[in-house]
């Protein structure tokens, strides 16, 4: 796996995907949505976090708060050893349609 800026080693078998959930009747428009494997991969529950507010993003809570990386001092890429991934199996999901990466079939 090549992650800019991560210094990459495999923690267990910790999975990811990343991409994109189309919305229903919205002509094309998608969520952007970040899914990360528990590290026991056992019966782990499965945790959604939808960050809300003006200006936030469900990905600050990726590099800020409970996701797998955080920002050295360098900025570069550490592991989180307090993220969630460890006890559970989270999805983030950016739902604010005014801060979503929003991708239009141009027709």
């Amino acid at each position: 796996m090549s992650i800019p800026g991560l210094n990459y080693t495999r923690k267990g078998n910790v999975g990811h995907h990343a991409g994109y959930y189309n919305i229903v009747h919205s002509n094309a428009a998608r969520l952007v949505y970040y899914f990360f494997e528990s590290r026991e991969r056992g019966d782990d529950p499965v945790v959604l976090w939808l960050t809300r507010g003006p200006g936030c993003s469900s990905e600050l809570a990726i590099f800020y708060e409970n996701g797998p990386f955080k920002f050295a001092d360098d900025m570069s890429l550490v592991w989180n050893n307090h993220g969630w991934y460890k006890v559970s199996n989270i999805i983030y999901i950016d739902q604010q349609l005014l801060l979503l990466y929003i991708t239009r079939n141009k027709t």
